[in-house]
């Protein structure tokens, strides 16, 4: 019923929308006559772009041949940022270095983008590096750039954070630990739960003020057993600092995240979506 919908011009696009989200909702839906629908919608010009992109972003990737150039050619026809950074993230899952390649488009003109469309950008690079060095040194160096300049917002440092964080390098750790304005970042959480290995070696390596400072904007229960080796000689300020983790540890509520990080909620991702990496529409 839902590829003959589909394959319909007795229905509105709107409608076909609906049948695709209710059809995503079933568990174990597979048919190679409704995907073969789905990639004809997607490639069809003359349906609007919401229908299109919600055609590609629901195929099943083992029934397509090429479901990179069908992505792409959304990416390309999309008038939306919101929807081209989908077909980016898509991408992503099945060829990684052209999401990358695509991903420089915004990255190489970041002012000229919302934060939250560099941080998608920022966020495919990153999670296609696979450990090649020179890549690795660039996505930094990228960062290192965007971050630096004093008149950047506070959710545009908050985004390349939220980037960084995913990539396993001391040399990312230090250049969000060493940011100014740690405190006000709410990325910051999350490098401590993706990297918490690269961040003990950052602090342990740092002197007992710089410590101080850092755990008070991060205050992570993670951190007590160092405070108390960095702050065994001043037992007072010891016993404060431990307080401050103790209170955020108690009045910090948990992030409610999707059971499915990759949800069907395209036009539904709001902030918490790519600032909590949980594609859900909360």
């Amino acid at each position: 019923t839902a590829t003959a919908i589909l394959e319909s011009n007795a229905y509105s696009d709107l409608f076909k929308i609906y049948v695709i989200d209710f059809a995503h909702t079933l568990d174990n839906f597979s048919s190679a006559s409704y995907n073969e629908a789905l990639v004809a919608v997607a490639m069809d010009s003359s349906k609007s772009d919401e229908l299109r992109v919600y055609a590609a972003h629901d195929i099943d990737t083992s029934m397509v041949s090429n479901p990179v150039a069908v992505y792409e050619t959304l990416y390309d026809d999309a008038s939306s940022m919101d929807d081209k950074m989908l077909m980016l993230k898509d991408i992503g899952f099945v060829d990684p270095a052209a999401a990358r390649e695509l991903s420089l488009d915004v990255l190489d003109n970041y002012e000229s983008y919302e934060s939250r469309i560099v941080t998608m950008a920022n966020k495919a690079y990153v999670r296609s590096i696979n450990g090649e060095q020179e890549l690795i040194d660039d996505i930094i160096a990228r960062n290192r750039e965007m971050m630096e300049p004093f008149v950047l917002r506070e959710i545009e440092r908050n985004g390349c954070v939220l980037a960084l964080s995913e990539l396993e390098e001391p040399e990312a750790v230090e250049l969000i630990l060493s940011l100014p304005n740690l405190d006000e970042l709410s990325g910051k959480y999350e490098l401590v739960e993706r990297n918490i290995s690269g961040v003990m070696s950052f602090l342990e390596k740092q002197d007992s003020s710089t410590v101080k400072k850092i755990i008070e904007a991060i205050p992570v229960e993670q951190f007590i057993p160092l405070i108390k080796e960095k702050l065994s000689d001043n037992p007072r300020e010891m016993d404060q600092v431990i307080n401050t983790i103790e209170s955020a540890s108690s009045e910090v509520l948990p992030y409610a995240t999707s059971s499915n990080l990759e949800g069907y909620a395209i036009y539904r991702d709001g902030v918490g979506a790519w600032e909590l990496d949980a594609w859900h529409a909360g």
